[in-house]
């Protein structure tokens, strides 16, 4: 990819340092914004914790994934193009949630541009997976 053949920088350093500045940024922001007082606050109970873990378990592998392919991808914008997919996924599953179990989940609005922006994702993927095939 073009870190690694430009700067010989591969994925793995790239996710540390993304990483590294998403939890510092993270903390720095919500200390200016005044939700937290101090350090202290950051210490979840067990259940918070196990959530947690839990996400950032899934989260680090699905961000090593990610990392790895736009380090080896001949253009890095393609498998951002792919990731951004799962917005369209998360979208129809909240339409299906609100729709089947109304009880436990809002009906999400739904207007032209939302529409039109999942039209636009799954096109660009269309148009990613066809390309060597036209």
């Amino acid at each position: 990819g073009f870190f690694h053949k430009n700067y010989q920088i591969g994925g793995g350093v790239i996710l540390i340092w993304y990483a590294l500045g998403m939890v510092i940024g993270g903390v720095a922001i919500l200390r200016m914004l005044g939700f937290i007082d101090s350090f202290a606050d950051l210490t979840p109970n067990r259940g918070v914790l196990l959530i947690i873990l839990v996400g950032a378990t899934i989260g680090a592998l699905s961000n090593i994934l990610a990392f790895t392919a736009v380090s080896s991808a001949p253009n890095e914008g393609e498998p951002i193009a792919i990731f951004a997919t799962a917005s369209v996924f998360v979208s129809l599953l909240s339409y299906s949630l609100a729709r089947f179990l109304p009880r436990y989940f809002d009906k999400p609005d739904i207007n032209i541009w939302s529409a039109l922006g999942i039209l636009l994702i799954v096109g660009g993927v269309i148009i990613i997976a066809l390309r060597n095939r036209l």
